[in-house]
């Protein structure tokens, strides 16, 4: 038996740290993920092809907002020879709003107010 649930937690979680999105005119970065499948177990697999499993992830850093909330951002899948045999979606867990010509305004003086803050 190998513990499918372990490997793909294990290749989220680097995926969740290790991952720097770019989010064009989003009101922020930060895009916090989840799996629409996270639903596996145990699977018994012959001791013989356990060397034979791996998982596949991909997933898109270049974002257009708005994101919104449940949107497929990639997959990942575990795969044992040439069959797969789990496959999960990656989703935005929250909307990620456009900028909007007050966020631009507010960017605009924090950077004016932090780059001067000796004059102030």
């Amino acid at each position: 038996m190998v513990d499918l649930g372990y490997m793909l937690h294990k290749e989220f979680d680097k995926i969740v740290e290790n991952t720097q999105f770019n989010v064009t005119k989003g009101i922020t970065n930060d895009v916090e993920l989840i799996l629409s499948n996270n639903n596996i177990n145990m699977y018994p697999i012959q001791k013989e092809l356990v060397k034979d499993v791996f998982v596949q992830s991909n997933i898109d850093v270049e974002l257009k907002s708005p994101i919104l909330q449940g949107q497929v951002l990639g997959n990942i899948k575990i795969v044992l020879g040439e069959d797969i045999i789990f496959s999960s979606d990656i989703l935005a867990k929250e909307e990620i709003k456009k900028k909007d010509v007050k966020d631009y305004f507010f960017n605009l003086l924090s950077f004016f107010l932090l780059s001067h803050k000796d004059m102030v």
